[in-house]
């Protein structure tokens, strides 16, 4: 399997196939909770817990994306035509569309731009008069409902989370799934907001902050501080900002967080046309090689596993191009990253790193409590395994979208010496690794607490 983590979108098309999803390649699911019901999300949990205990589970939240209500069907907005955006009930149509957000002429002024759907239908604000405002259409097409709305240049007084958004905290919280994304993040008091709802209904789980808003692009430093990794959703944000600026945006984001050694998932349309058809075009191709190449932990698979009709293809032709991408060399051997200043967790994993390739060693084993040493040693990218063990099958699964990390549970956590001793005869079971093997080890001492990475060792196989 290759060692970029694969997330695949649990929907219609995949909920039946969960175990060949996994045997083809996927370490996580995202549950996308802007559709299907808790009872329908309760019922996908419980088909991937059964499956296994390793495979980690992601709720996305919906988070405050503006949506048409009712159009009439066929609606067509003209270039140059003028149309009223409102909040209210009715049926819109060329001359009125109506918004799902009561605050829509509060927010907006003259001269925003107003992006319809994917970003295909521009309109321009002209004016606003009481709860209407009055727009011309700059780029023509065809509207639906419940089409998305996008204002990449107005700041929205909407909170984060929304109280939708606070419903499926607690609904995650309480299924126990891994991670939770966090949609249309702002700045990190967005990111905090979320983990306060988390912590208020008892929970601990981690919180991936999504990348789609122009107003993120200037807090990235501060969300990524407090944000237990980043997700560059292209979607939104190809319609946020001048779409030839999505692949640098996505280039510093994965660079901003190996430097922190913070998971990093690149996730829309990476295989889009495998919607419809049994083989991806070759840009999606060369897009999944070069995502990898810049150092993306994670690719995501949306509609193409969820609804797509090919969703087990997908994911084996995301496994086949991430293990050819691989196997180039170009991700071979300690990565410098440039401009790091290191502390002593870094600076630890990074000689592990070093040491492990200098002595030829097959693995690198990474016993841990949070799952922090194992973040570290995989942001160099080595050439030898990264074996991450934990008596925590919570710790184990979040480390499910980070680069390289292969989960092994234990309960033998205790003395570094029965540890070790222990570790050495399950990698040997487990065909990690054969006798006289040199591995290196790295962790925390005394092990099974969390933080504080503080030693490295070289051991040779029994």
């Amino acid at each position: 399997m290759s060692r970029t983590k694969i997330i695949a979108t649990l929907g219609p098309a995949s909920i039946d196939r969960v175990d060949e999803l996994v045997r083809a390649g996927v370490s996580a699911f995202r549950l996308n909770l802007s559709h299907g019901t808790h009872e329908w999300h309760t019922h996908a949990i419980q088909k991937i817990r059964a499956l296994s205990h390793e495979v980690g589970i992601m709720a996305d939240l919906p988070g405050p994306k503006l949506r048409l209500t009712h159009v009439r069907e066929g609606t067509r907005l003209e270039r140059g035509a003028k149309v009223v955006l409102t909040h209210g009930e009715g049926v819109g149509d060329e001359h009125v569309l109506y918004v799902d957000y009561p605050r829509l002429a509060r927010d907006v002024q003259a001269g925003e731009r107003v992006l319809i759907g994917d970003g295909d239908v521009e309109l321009v604000v002209d004016s606003v008069s009481g709860s209407d405002v009055l727009c011309t259409v700059v780029a023509g097409g065809d509207v639906a409902s419940c089409r998305g709305v996008s204002l990449p240049s107005t700041r929205l007084g909407v909170s984060v989370p929304t109280e939708r958004d606070r419903e499926h905290i607690a609904f995650a919280v309480d299924a126990g799934v891994d991670l939770i994304a966090a949609s249309f993040i702002r700045d990190e008091h967005d990111v905090r907001a979320v983990q306060r709802e988390v912590q208020a209904h008892g929970g601990d789980v981690p919180v991936i902050a999504k990348i789609e808003k122009h107003e993120a692009l200037e807090h990235l430093d501060a969300i990524l501080d407090v944000a237990y990794g980043l997700m560059v959703a292209r979607g939104d944000l190809g319609i946020e900002v001048p779409i030839e600026r999505v692949p640098l945006i996505q280039r510093r984001l994965l660079m901003m967080c190996r430097r922190v050694a913070k998971p990093s998932i690149v996730a829309t349309q990476m295989l889009e046309s495998m919607l419809t058809s049994p083989t991806p075009t070759r840009a999606e191709v060369s897009d999944i090689a070069n995502a990898i190449l810049e150092g993306a932990d994670a690719l995501m698979l949306s509609g193409e596993t969820a609804v797509g009709r090919y969703p087990v293809e997908a994911v084996r032709i995301m496994e086949r191009v991430a293990s050819e991408t691989e196997r180039s060399g170009e991700l071979e051997g300690p990565v410098e990253l440039e401009g790091r200043g290191m502390g002593v967790q870094q600076a630890i994993s990074h000689a592990a790193c070093i040491l492990a390739h200098e002595v030829g060693a097959r693995a690198i084993l990474t016993p841990t409590a949070s799952g922090s040493t194992a973040r570290h040693v995989a942001s160099h990218r080595p050439s030898q395994s990264v074996l991450s063990i934990s008596e925590s099958h919570a710790t184990l699964r979040r480390l499910s979208i980070t680069w390289g990390v292969q989960p092994v549970h234990t309960s033998e956590f205790g003395s570094l010496e029965h540890v070790l001793k222990g570790l050495m005869r399950r990698m040997r079971e487990r065909g990690d690794v054969a006798s006289g093997d040199l591995v290196v080890i790295t962790a925390g001492v005394p092990i099974g607490i969390a933080g504080g990475t503080n030693m490295i060792r070289v051991e040779r196989v029994p």
